[in-house]
C-alpha cells in the first residue's frame, strides 16, 4: 500500500442503499420529469446514452411512490437479478431516481470522489460478491463491508484524471480502428465489388471445389477426460476462433498425445469458421 493510504470499509466513506420499486404502467411516466434509472438502463448509460433519454417521473408520481432522489456522483450497480452478473458500474451525472434492483453508493464528499469509486469497481467487479450464480444477489451489508484503499481526496482526483486520459486514448484508438475497418471494407468493394451481386462477373466456385472441407473432431469431452489435455498440440476451440483477429495466435487449451490421437490434426493455413449445430457448436475447417 502506498504511503499515506489507508484501507476503510466502504460504509465508512459512503452511504450504501438501494433504490425503490419502479412505478408500474406508462401513465406513471412523463416527458419532462426526472429520470428513473433501471437495471436494464446501465449498459446504455455506460455506452454514452444521456440520462434524459430514460423514462421520467413527475414530482407527483415520485411523492406518491415514495421515491428517493439520489445525488449526482452516486455510483450504481445491480445488486439482484441476472444484471448483477454483468459487473456494470455507472456514476450518475445528474440527480435521478433509481430502481430497487440497483445498489446506490453515495460518497461522503469530504472523503471520497464518486468517480474514484467507479474506477475501483471497474477493476474490482461487484459481481465477485455474488454468492450463488443460480440466484444472483448482493447484500447491502456485504457492500458496506468492502475494504477499499482511500488516499487523500486530492490523490483520488489525480488518479481519476489520469485514468480519464487513458480512457480517452482507448476511445480514440477504437475510433481509429473502426475507421480502418471501414476503409478496408471500402477497398474490398472497390477491388472485388459486391460479393452477393457479383457485379464484376467473377467466376464462381463452391468452397468444396476450392479445398477440403471438414469438421473438427472431438470424440470425448476434454473437460470430462483431463488425460486428453496438457500436451504440446494446440486445441483450437470455438472461442479461440471467435476472438481471433484474422489469425489464431493464442489458444487456451492443448491436447496430450492421447488427445491428439483421438482427434485430427489440421495443417497451418487452414481456414476455421465457427458454425452452429443443433447439439453443439463446431468448427468448419477448409484446407486450401
Amino acid at each position: 500500500m502506498r504511503e499515506g493510504w489507508t484501507y476503510k470499509k466502504l460504509g465508512e466513506v459512503a452511504d450504501i442503499s438501494a433504490g425503490q420499486g419502479a412505478p408500474q404502467g406508462e401513465s406513471n411516466y412523463c416527458s419532462d420529469g426526472i429520470p428513473f434509472i433501471k437495471a436494464g438502463n446501465l449498459e446504455s448509460l455506460i455506452n454514452g446514452m444521456p440520462e434524459q433519454t430514460m423514462q421520467k417521473v413527475s414530482d407527483l408520481v415520485a411523492k406518491s411512490h415514495r421515491l428517493k432522489l439520489y445525488k449526482s456522483g452516486s455510483v450504481l450497480f445491480a445488486k439482484s437479478g441476472m444484471s448483477c452478473m454483468k459487473g456494470w458500474v455507472y456514476t450518475l451525472k445528474n440527480d435521478c431516481y433509481v430502481v430497487s434492483h440497483l445498489a446506490v453508493i453515495t460518497p461522503h464528499m469530504q472523503k471520497t470522489e464518486g468517480r474514484y469509486l467507479n474506477y475501483y469497481f471497474q477493476f474490482n467487479k461487484p459481481n465477485t460478491l455474488v454468492k450463488d450464480a443460480a440466484y444472483p444477489s448482493i447484500s447491502l451489508k456485504d457492500i458496506e463491508n468492502i475494504s477499499i484503499p482511500v488516499p487523500s481526496l486530492s490523490e483520488q482526483q489525480s488518479i481519476v484524471a489520469e485514468l480519464d486520459k487513458i480512457n480517452e486514448l482507448i476511445s480514440l484508438k477504437k475510433a481509429q480502428l473502426s475507421d480502418l475497418d471501414s476503409l478496408a471494407q471500402s477497398i474490398f468493394y472497390d477491388m472485388f465489388g459486391d460479393p452477393i451481386e457479383n457485379e464484376k462477373g467473377w467466376e464462381l466456385s463452391s468452397l468444396k471445389q476450392m479445398g477440403e472441407l471438414g469438421r473438427g473432431i472431438s470424440k470425448h469431452r476434454p473437460r470430462n477426460a483431463p488425460e486428453l489435455l496438457g500436451g504440446n498440440m494446440p486445441l483450437i476451440q470455438t472461442g479461440d476462433v471467435a476472438n481471433a483477429d484474422m489469425y489464431i495466435r493464442t489458444y487456451n487449451s492443448t491436447y496430450s498425445d492421447l488427445g491428439t490421437a483421438q482427434s485430427k490434426v489440421w495443417k497451418s493455413g487452414t481456414l476455421c469458421i465457427t458454425i452452429a449445430a443443433t447439439i453443439d457448436r463446431q468448427m468448419l475447417n477448409i484446407r486450401f
